[in-house]
């Protein structure tokens, strides 16, 4: 992909993430899942990086992504970041 397309859409989306983002969460889940991936980016060289997510389940039973976060590696402080 070249860099402009690249641009192109995030500029398409990047109002829609910044409402993601700002959205109220549900004051209750009956379920939280925490998980951290790791996945290869591309920074000049490549470069494996962590994601932290995090899933609720709703009261009516749907899942819903409550947040992701990107970091240099896994760790407890990072955890804490994601949990509070």
């Amino acid at each position: 992909m070249s860099p402009s397309l690249i641009f192109s859409v995030t500029d398409a989306v990047i109002d829609e993430v910044k409402a993601w983002q700002g959205r109220p969460l549900d004051p209750v889940y009956l379920i939280v899942y925490l998980d951290c991936i790791h996945v290869k980016v591309r920074e000049g060289a490549v470069l494996v990086k962590a994601v932290y997510l995090a899933i609720g389940i709703t009261i009516v039973g749907e899942k819903e992504v409550l947040g992701l976060l990107l970091a240099q590696t896994e760790g407890a402080k990072v955890w804490l970041q994601v949990v509070t």
